[in-house]
């Protein structure tokens, strides 16, 4: 979940390839989510690179108009800063900065509004021996992905996460030829969002909206809950029509939901690649739930869910996001909780 700088004049989640100081700046609109005002639709032609290069910075885009500001004139420096997110997650991992609360509770996001679904390009959580590869890196964990899944070209503001592996799934690997989806590959790894929030707008349907400036619709203050789960994607060509609409699930509504015990929350903040461990994010997310395992979706569910938040105006968000770098542990919260599930709403 990403803001930049045009929306609330400041920089507002995870690659070991480091964002340069000026990508907070110069991303593009394109690229940021959270959006108090819709960016002027100016489409540029997206530079492709190939190989699991690092990405060069973004051409600029036209800023939109700021609809309400922070108070801020100049970046929030991670120093001054609440806990970040995307964090490492991995079972034991203990972060520096201290939180002002107890993130929420697993159950909450039944009681808010789901304004928002979109992925990411990686994960942008880190996970030992689970979401913890970088393709193109060092390690041979690293170099045995890249021997088992091609570089695919992605637009060069498209900063990577971390990956799963693809053990197990070899036979699973043939390119599935997606119809809604952009820039989306069998083997990768995208990391889903389920954006919640108190101030979303009110329908007696279900609704989701591009971005995440509906996260304020009607408070500028509201809690914030974003679900996060990192899916690896095969493509299964043994499987029945009967067995495909079996593993789609609701997905574009409801997360593969992990056992309480996998699960954890913690709080943090909005993520993406306009932000990183110099220039951090003012807007707190309440409740970052977070699964530590990877998941599995077959591309044809993917490409549901895709024409599903097409269909809901979603049209922008059916591309991957770049991920922010991992947040350094100076700015993680220092404990994160199990997911456990709150009591059931008092009205």
């Amino acid at each position: 979940m990403r803001c930049g700088t045009r929306f609330l004049g400041v920089c507002l989640a995870l690659g070991l390839a480091l964002a340069s100081k000026t990508e907070c700046s110069e991303a593009g609109a394109a690229d940021d989510e959270v959006q108090l005002m819709q960016k002027q639709h100016q489409k540029q032609k997206p530079v492709q690179h190939g190989g699991w290069a690092r990405p060069t910075k973004a051409d600029p885009e036209p800023r939109a108009p700021t609809m309400m500001q922070t108070g801020r004139q100049s970046p929030l420096l991670c120093q001054d800063a609440e806990p970040q997110a995307p964090k490492n997650v991995t079972p034991g991992f203990v972060g520096d900065r201290p939180t002002r609360f107890i993130p929420l509770d697993g159950n909450i996001p039944n009681q808010l509004i789901q304004v928002n679904l979109h992925w990411h390009l990686g994960a942008e959580h880190y996970s030992l021996g689970e979401y913890d590869i970088t393709p193109g890196g060092p390690t041979a964990r690293d170099a045995e992905i890249q021997s088992v899944i091609p570089a695919q070209p992605q637009p060069s503001s498209t900063q990577p996460g971390f990956f799963c592996d693809v053990k197990g799934f070899e036979d699973k690997l043939n390119a599935f030829n997606f119809q809604h989806c952009v820039d989306a590959f069998v083997g990768y790894t995208y990391e889903f969002h389920w954006v919640y929030s108190s101030g979303g707008p009110l329908s007696d349907t279900f609704k989701l909206w591009p971005g995440l400036g509906q996260v304020f619709n009607r408070t500028i203050t509201p809690q914030i809950v974003v679900r996060g789960q990192a899916c690896r994607v095969i493509n299964d060509e043994s499987l029945t029509a009967a067995e495909i609409e079996a593993d789609y699930q609701n997905f574009i509504q409801q997360w593969r939901q992990p056992p309480l015990s996998q699960g954890v929350r913690y709080v943090g903040s909005t993520t993406g690649s306009s932000v990183n461990n110099e220039v951090c994010s003012p807007v707190t997310v309440h409740g970052w739930h977070v699964d530590t395992k990877c998941c599995t979706i077959l591309a044809q569910t993917m490409d549901r869910t895709c024409q599903e938040m097409i269909a809901l105006g979603l049209a922008d968000d059916v591309k991957p996001k770049g991920s922010r770098e991992l947040v350094a542990k100076e700015w993680s919260s220092i404990v994160q909780y199990p997911l456990a599930v709150s009591p059931p709403a008092t009205r």
